[in-house]
């Protein structure tokens, strides 16, 4: 519901409806996240629906949802990576891999792709 509302608020140029919209798929991301992990039968599926979703209804230059799902997966990597079937995600959305790679690659403190994050999944 949430992405296709700021797909609406993009589409009819509603101001300050995409900035809310953010705000509540963050909020939403941080409470769901812990339970689809640990009650879903697929969580990469899920994973990759979602991601899915938010880069069919946005544009590239549309970044408020993609950024926020970008963060989102960083932030939760150690978790992610384990479960994650990557190969399922570069096929069905490449640009998410990009901008997870880029957004890696402008922060370089970030542990994310931390030798001890890599291992813990192994």
């Amino acid at each position: 519901m949430n992405v296709e509302m700021y797909a609406l608020a993009g589409k009819y140029e509603v101001r300050g409806l995409k900035e809310v919209v953010v705000a509540k798929v963050k909020l939403a991301m941080r409470a769901e996240w812990p339970s689809v992990w640990r009650h879903s039968q697929s969580p990469a599926s899920d994973l990759v629906a979602r991601v899915s979703l938010v880069y069919s209804s946005t544009t590239e230059a549309n970044r408020g949802l993609r950024d926020c799902a970008v963060a989102h997966t960083q932030e939760n990597w150690n978790v992610t990576s384990c479960f994650l079937d990557i190969e399922a995600v570069i096929r069905e959305k490449p640009v998410f891999v990009m901008d997870i790679m880029a957004k890696k690659f402008s922060t370089p403190s970030s542990p994310f792709w931390s030798l001890s994050t890599m291992q813990c999944c192994r």
